[in-house]
């Protein structure tokens, strides 16, 4: 928890002056597995739902920061055993967005992403597990991706999550896997 508390001071200063911002909602799909060890699982379909606010730097230039509850995960066979997970974070990504020259309808997105272990799941042949001891608080990372304005308030967007930390618990259970994800979403700016 003195995770979370000190990442909401380091953003704390993107909320300040709050006439210059613009807020948002948004939600979309993810497609996430792992990487990193036996060449990662299987992809698993969840969702995300969070809020944003914007910074408008210049014409070209955007700061956004974003709160958002995610679900990832992954779905595996070990041995004939079924085993699918699933993490639940507050993901707090900090991304730059460019607006591409001649195309201002797209920008380029990328930046970095921190995020706090909320809930998790493991189910192994049927039977579940909701112990999160077995995995990182922390998960951080990258996103890159691109952002589509449909209008003045709506856009979709595309991204790839890449995770950088091992998310299992290193004390608990030895592994390399790290988060991956893609992600398709739908964001309203006020």
């Amino acid at each position: 928890m003195k995770y979370l508390t000190i990442l909401l001071l380091l953003i704390s200063p993107f909320f300040c002056n709050a006439q210059d911002f613009k807020f948002g909602l948004k939600s979309g799909l993810n497609l996430s597995t792992y990487r990193g060890e036996n060449d990662g699982g299987q992809y698993k379909l969840s969702g995300y739902a969070g809020v944003f606010s914007n910074y408008e730097i210049n014409q070209n230039i955007e700061v956004q920061t974003e709160l958002v509850y995610a679900r990832i995960g992954h779905r595996d066979t070990i041995n004939d055993t079924k085993i699918k997970t699933s993490l639940g974070y507050l993901q707090i990504p900090i991304l730059l967005k460019i607006t591409l020259n001649n195309y201002e309808q797209f920008k380029l997105i990328i930046g970095p992403q921190i995020s706090y272990l909320l809930d998790s799941n493991i189910t192994i042949d049927g039977d579940s597990d909701t112990d999160k001891s077995n995995f990182e608080e922390l998960d951080y990372g990258a996103t890159v991706g691109m952002e589509y304005q449909l209008s003045e308030q709506f856009s979709i967007d595309v991204r790839y999550y890449l995770g950088l930390s091992d998310f299992y618990n290193q004390s608990e259970i030895k592994s390399s896997a790290k988060n991956s994800a893609f992600s398709l979403g739908l964001a309203f700016r006020f």
